[in-house]
């Protein structure tokens, strides 16, 4: 059976790997037993990997005339969690490339708040109170001063459905 969380989940993946989205390789829909770069690098320079994690759910009935007519408002509370390597020994051309990438997530977002849906899949995505917010890491103490340069964010917003309940 394919639950409403899957279908959510499928449309986000679908919606940012059918954008142009610049520097990104690959979206997954549940943590990869290996974050392998090299087998998702789409060019020599830069590689990124995207997860989909549901981090909360909140639900809400909204009754419309009486006891049994209804519908349920279901928010999510996405994280995508962003894995960035530049293999480039120019820190300030990986942090741009970086920027060149969440703003691009955020531009896709931005196009379609229904996410190409029809159905009662996705009400809307990155909209409401929440918006969009971000927390960005700094790279690996290990990693600095040498190759490659590494950033890792967050990048949070609800996704919401509506289901007859």
């Amino acid at each position: 059976m394919t639950t409403n969380r899957t279908l959510a989940r499928q449309a986000l993946k679908d919606w940012l790997l059918d954008g142009n989205i610049p520097h990104l390789d690959d979206v997954f829909i549940a943590h990869p037993l290996r974050l392998d770069f090299t087998r998702y690098a789409s060019s020599e320079e830069f590689q990124c990997l995207i997860v989909i994690v549901f981090a909360e759910e909140g639900e809400l009935r909204f009754a419309l005339g009486g006891e049994h007519s209804g519908m349920k408002r279901i928010d999510y509370l996405v994280s995508l969690e962003i894995y960035f390597r530049s293999l480039l020994p120019n820190p300030d051309r990986a942090v741009e490339a970086f920027d060149e990438l969440v703003d691009g997530v955020k531009v896709r977002l931005r196009e379609d708040r229904r996410l190409a849906q029809t159905d009662d899949v996705v009400w809307q995505c990155g909209e409401g109170g929440y918006g969009i917010q971000c927390d960005f890491m700094l790279p690996d103490n290990n990693n600095i001063g040498s190759e490659p340069i590494e950033h890792y964010g967050l990048m949070r917003f609800e996704i919401t459905q509506w289901i007859i309940a």
